[in-house]
Parts: C-alpha cells; sequence; structure tokens
C-alpha cells in the first residue's frame, strides 16, 4: 500500500491559513472593542481586511491544490510503476523489463552485485533471479523534483540454486521522469538488520 503525503501538505496549508486566520480575529477586535456602536471608518477597514485575507487564503488554496493534485497523480504512476516491477519480476518480459528501466539504471542488489539496463533485463529474462509470490510492503513515495524516492520491504519465494529460498529485504528506488513516463534510475537493496 502506498502512503500518501496529502496530510503533510494539508498541515502545511493549515499552517499557513491559521496566522492569517489569527491575525483577522486580532483586527477586527482591536477595532470593534474600543467602539460601542460600529462606525462607518471601521467597517470600511474591516471590508478591506477581509477581501486581502480572502483574495489571500483563495491564492493559498488553488496553488496548493495544482500542487496535490499533480503529486498525487505523479504518485499514483510511480505506484503503477512498482506494480508492473513487481509483476514483471515473476512473469519476465524483456519490453516491460525495458520500459521500466533508465538507460542510466544502476541495480544493486543486497549482496553488492551492480548491474546496468541491460544487465537488469539478461538477469529476469535468464531466470538468474527466479522469484514467485513477490510482496512489497510498507511502501512510501517522495518526492524531489523530477525524481522520486520509493522505499518498501520486498518478500519473495526465491528459486536459485546456492540461496535461501526465501527473500526478505529492504529495497530503496529511484525513479526519475523521462519524457513523461517513471523510470527506475536506481535500485539498491539491503538485508535486514540483525536483531
Amino acid at each position: 500500500m502506498v502512503k500518501i503525503t496529502f496530510f503533510t501538505h494539508s498541515y502545511q496549508l493549515m499552517a499557513s491559513i491559521v496566522p492569517v486566520l489569527l491575525l483577522l480575529i486580532k483586527r477586527f477586535l482591536k477595532l470593534w472593542l474600543p467602539c460601542q456602536e460600529p462606525k462607518k471608518p471601521f467597517m470600511i477597514d474591516f471590508a478591506r481586511v477581509f477581501i486581502r485575507t480572502v483574495a489571500y487564503l483563495i491564492a493559498i488554496l488553488s496553488c496548493t491544490s495544482t500542487t496535490i493534485s499533480a503529486q498525487s497523480q505523479d504518485e499514483e504512476s510511480i505506484a503503477l510503476a512498482i506494480e508492473k516491477l513487481r509483476i514483471v519480476m515473476m512473469n519476465p518480459d524483456s519490453a516491460v523489463l525495458a520500459d521500466l528501466a533508465s538507460d542510466e539504471l544502476e541495480y544493486v542488489h543486497s549482496s553488492g552485485t551492480v548491474r546496468d539496463k541491460n544487465g537488469f533485463i539478461k538477469e529476469f529474462m535468464k531466470r538468474q533471479t527466479n522469484v514467485t509470490n513477490v510482496v512489497f510492503s510498507n511502501q512510501t513515495i517522495k518526492f524531489s523534483g523530477d525524481l522520486a524516492i520509493v522505499r518498501h520491504r520486498m518478500v519473495a519465494d526465491a528459486h536459485n540454486p546456492g540461496y535461501p529460498p526465501l527473500i526478505d529485504i529492504f529495497v530503496m528506488t529511484v525513479w526519475k521522469k523521462e519524457g513523461g513516463k517513471w523510470k527506475m534510475l536506481a535500485r539498491q537493496a539491503a538485508k535486514l538488520p540483525d536483531k
């Protein structure tokens, strides 16, 4: 399951709106309390402050909602790409593997073995990595410009002679947007820490 970062954005949005609302209330009380009856200059001043505040809030909301919308679309695209990767690891298809990988791919196993794009594709097509029942859990996605950093735990059944029958590792992948598509640029696996 993908951890959505929407709540972080909501918190940031509230953090920027609350001071403005407090300022508006403070201004209102400062102008209203000394008056027995509302006076015309007070109402004009209050209306100006109110209109400016509403305009400011609308600007913040429109910018933030655009950012959140774009980021959640990217997050959905990344999640779909990762799901394609999970499936193609079990049922290798050279066209799908090539489509998911950047030409500059650095694919690193927990053993330290490094593969480029061609090595990554050959490894799965020749079943040097032969896995079934692949599960990704505790997945997080973070964005930095046109890059996305994805972390998850991977558990799978392995069918490679000389290797343990169960793979249980942490994986970090870096995805880059290339021509409107998210491509895996780097992958690093790590063994679980000793307990």
